[in-house]
């Protein structure tokens, strides 16, 4: 992570300050560096496969509510309108798959629908994939219909996505 502070890379990024203050929040200790970490990991990953126009913490209102919700990275399509958003959680078990999942997918419902093209929830597990039981994958893919969600589980050893698509704009 300090590399990729270091290398100035998401200076001009929006958001990119709220990112670094999440690195000292003390408040955020469950998430710690792990969000920061995730925020600025896949927005290199962004960069690298050609997409510039990024922003961390992009805030969202509901022009009904007034309510704001963010979504931790977005990536904007030609047009500068948001396209694809990132929500990103961390869990140490395929056991907290399920509840970041839904803890996720929760922001997501707090934007108007039409606000973003893609909605994807990228969950960083620390177990190996073989340890991912078919019966929760298949869980997760009703989860992805239903929700109109695309979820990218990232095991220590591999990754699996539902439904299986290309997550980058």
């Amino acid at each position: 992570m300090a590399e990729l502070v270091t290398s100035g890379r998401f200076s001009d990024v929006p958001g990119y300050r709220t990112v670094l203050s999440m690195c000292a929040d003390k408040q955020d200790l469950d998430n710690r560096p792990a969000a920061p970490r995730m925020a600025l990991e896949h927005a290199a990953e962004l960069q690298d496969a050609g997409v510039t126009n990024i922003a961390f913490e992009h805030r969202f209102t509901d022009p009904d509510t007034g309510q704001t919700q963010d979504i931790d990275v977005v990536a904007f399509g030609p047009d500068g309108e948001p396209s694809h958003g990132y929500e990103l959680k961390d869990v140490l078990s395929i056991n907290g798959i399920d509840k970041r999942a839904k803890e996720a997918n929760q922001q997501f419902d707090n934007i108007n629908q039409g606000a973003l093209t893609e909605r994807i929830i990228i969950i960083d597990c620390h177990q190996p994939v073989d340890n991912f039981p078919e019966a929760k994958q298949r869980k997760l893919e009703r989860f992805a219909e239903r929700s109109g969600t695309t979820f990218r589980i990232r095991f220590e050893d591999g990754f699996v996505t539902i439904p299986d698509k290309n997550i980058f704009p």
